[in-house]
């Protein structure tokens, strides 16, 4: 009887706590589900990103392009409506093909928007495109099957930034282009290799700034294929405007943005953009525009006597009522009745699409969560179901296991969970780095004094990091100097995997005496390191370390100093670490390092393309780069590099490159019996290193340099 009554109350035991691990787990999925429709909808009073940082008058050198066709005129005005609600300072240029008068007119009468006839100038979209570049500096092409769910505002300051916009897709360009090496030759450039593999850039949106290289490197040849000229190449002829759009960027290193920048969601509820990219390019979300169209109430016309748009529906009215007043027009009664039940039945269908689509994409984070973050729970969960003999056992550790990671992607979500691993300068397998100053007089650069600390983990307020380290020096108005620097962000580390970084930077207002943590400035998926900012008579340009990418990356400030978008690939297909462009007589070079061997290239322009120098890899003694090449007082061209020792970063030596041109190199040791510049020992007021590899020189006035250093 005892053990009868034991079994017993263990299976109520057992029966109550499945129904409690499985009505919590209902109950998280169903806040998880309402934390993601609530938390990601695009607020419609937030600033729009254009206007927030440009004049407004620039917002008239900016216009929407688009094509008109009769039999999708509901869609095109739910794209102007959708223009009314989220950019409404966007003039919208419409080219219409085949629509009637009274469209046309419809069309002339909305606010903002000017009306063209495609017969005039061609119905293509390079196009229309080249013909709105005559009016406006800027011109995005947006079809008219798409409707805009946060301002355009961002695609907009990009186009400004780098002279084009083009986005990508998941589709690879091997999936529509079938052609022989002889026949890619002339598109391979710069991704020799890899060119098919490269993702392709979408049709549905594409933008352009007249007198850009963009302009004419891609939009002109695609305006030759556009007019059947036969000067276009067979393989262009043959492929979709899609693949030739991708084709033509990437030969010159132009790039098609990743979605992770400028995410484009369809259908789910997750549209919120990334919460730590705050400080980088604004999102761009769109929409495949479906029925039944939402955007068509706000559109918004010049004139009270202008004809409003009326959308034909049978709203409050019941199907067979909608039916029997339609017997003698079987035609209208299909228009009238049937079409709005389908369309509630496909909004509705939709609706249950999203729903599982957001359920997938909360079973992704788990996964994420528990492979990257909580590795322990896996031995914990494999051992109860190895010691669980009963079923029903099993299936208690299984839904207690789910919850247990429900709640802790939650909580990652929101950054709560406060690990070993996840604190403020916590300890770091790579070191405890953390950026100095040091002062050197202009004749003697390289004669350090006034070693004093700068920046260290606990600065940022946007991004918790173990170390801060590879800073450099930008010079602003007057005393004010902007320090940018790669910062370990410990959340993206896990007791098996150690992590990436973030690039941040921090601002001084007295020559570098104190200094205040600005933001993150960019945040890819992979590692980011080794921000070398630079000016040029018309922008500024940043080199980061983007080895993870196998590539060369050039970026522009669309808003200096938080906002950076990418502009070119300068260089492809193998990884590169620690790169620096110069300009020296008249020619800009690349020096990187590709497995701790230097590797020049060089052009006639900063942008490209770049030949690979001759002597390649260049036969030198500590090959990788640990600082900016610069130019000294006395016209010497020097050039820092890390010690090439079995400890990583151990010291940084300094060389004189006495000769550089398109075929020959060549460098001595600055000081022949001691080439070290920095290394252990080296103190400040406040703190000894035992490693240093990287120094940045920065002429601070007519006398001193201002050098930042990374110590660990």
């Amino acid at each position: 009887q005892r053990s009868k009554f034991y079994l017993l109350n263990y299976q109520g035991m057992a029966f109550t706590l499945r129904s409690f691990c499985a009505l919590a787990s209902v109950l998280i999925l169903g806040l998880m589900l309402v934390f993601g429709i609530f938390r990601g909808q695009v607020h419609p009073q937030a600033a729009d990103p254009f206007l927030t940082q440009r004049h407004n008058e620039e917002a008239y050198k900016f216009t929407v392009v688009t094509l008109g066709h009769a039999a999708s005129f509901d869609q095109l005005l739910n794209l102007i409506g959708s223009i009314h609600y989220w950019a409404p300072w966007a003039p919208v240029l419409v080219y219409w093909v085949d629509i009637p008068e009274d469209m046309f007119a419809t069309l002339s009468c909305l606010q903002n928007v000017r009306v063209e006839r495609a017969a005039d100038v061609g119905s293509s979209i390079p196009e229309v495109l080249a013909h709105a570049l005559k009016t406006f500096e800027v011109a995005v092409y947006l079809s008219s099957e798409l409707e805009l769910r946060a301002s355009i505002g961002g695609v907009a300051d990009a186009v400004f930034a780098a002279g084009y916009f083009f986005l990508g897709t998941a589709t690879t360009l091997s999936s529509k282009v079938h052609a022989t090496p002889e026949q890619l030759r002339p598109f391979t450039s710069l991704y020799q290799n890899t060119l098919l593999e490269q993702a392709m850039c979408s049709d549905l949106i594409l933008g352009f700034a007249r007198d850009s290289e963009a302009y004419a490197h891609v939009l002109q040849p695609l305006l030759t294929c556009a007019k059947h000229d036969e000067s276009c190449p067979t393989l262009l002829k043959e492929l979709p405007f899609a693949a030739r759009l991708s084709l033509n960027a990437h030969k010159k290193g132009f790039v098609c943005q990743e979605r992770y920048h400028f995410p484009i969601e369809h259908n789910a509820l997750f549209f919120t953009p990334d919460h730590k990219q705050t400080h980088q390019t604004h999102p761009l979300v769109l929409r495949a525009a479906v029925p039944p169209f939402v955007f068509h109430e706000d559109l918004h016309f010049d004139g009270q006597a202008c004809p409003h748009v009326e959308i034909k529906t049978s709203e409050g009215k019941a199907t067979h009522v909608c039916l029997i007043e339609h017997l003698n027009d079987p035609a209208a009664a299909i228009s009238d009745c049937i079409q709005p039940v389908l369309h509630r039945a496909g909004g509705a269908l939709r609706l249950l699409r999203t729903l599982w689509g957001s359920v997938l994409t909360l079973i992704a984070f788990m996964l994420r969560t528990f492979l990257l973050l909580a590795p322990e729970l896996l031995a914990i969960s494999v051992l109860g179901l190895v010691l669980s003999l009963r079923p029903r056992q099993q299936f208690a550790v299984l839904i207690i296991f789910l919850l247990l990671l429900f709640t802790w992607e939650v909580l990652f979500r929101w950054r709560l969970p406060l690990m070993p691993w996840n604190r403020a300068c916590s300890t770091d397998s790579e070191g405890a780095w953390e950026i100095a100053l040091a002062n050197s007089p202009l004749k003697a650069p390289l004669q350090l004094t006034n070693f004093r600390r700068a920046v260290d983990c606990s600065a940022s307020t946007d991004v918790v990091s173990s170390f801060v380290a590879d800073p450099f020096l930008v010079k602003g108005e007057g005393r004010t100097w902007d320090l940018f620097y790669e910062a370990k962000d410990v959340w993206t580390r896990s007791s098996v995997w150690n992590g990436h970084a973030v690039l941040s930077y921090s601002r001084s207002h007295d020559d570098g005496h104190t200094w205040e943590y600005g933001s993150i400035v960019l945040r890819e998926p992979f590692h980011l390191s080794y921000p070398y900012v630079f000016r040029t008579e018309s922008d500024t340009y940043m080199i980061p370390e983007t080895n993870k990418a196998h590539a060369v990356r050039l970026y522009v400030a669309s808003r200096y100093p938080d906002r950076w978008v990418q502009a070119r690939v300068l260089l492809a297909e193998n990884r590169f670490v620690d790169s620096i462009l110069i300009k020296h007589d008249g020619r800009w070079y690349i020096f990187t390092c590709v497995e701790m061997k230097m590797y020049l290239y060089h052009s006639a322009s900063l942008t490209g393309p770049y030949a690979p120098h001759p002597l390649n890899p260049v036969p030198v003694a500590n090959p990788r780069l640990g600082g900016r090449v610069i130019v000294d007082a006395v016209g010497r061209l020097l050039r820092f590099a890390q010690a090439k020792t079995h400890v990583y970063g151990a010291a940084v030596h300094a060389y004189h490159v006495t000769l550089l041109t398109p075929t020959e190199y060549r460098e001595v040791p600055v000081a022949a019996n001691d080439p070290t510049l920095l290394g252990a020992g080296v103190c400040g007021q406040d703190w000894c290193a035992h490693r240093m590899h990287h120094i940045d020189l920065a002429v601070a006035n007519s006398t001193h340099y201002l050098a930042s250093i990374d110590a660990d």
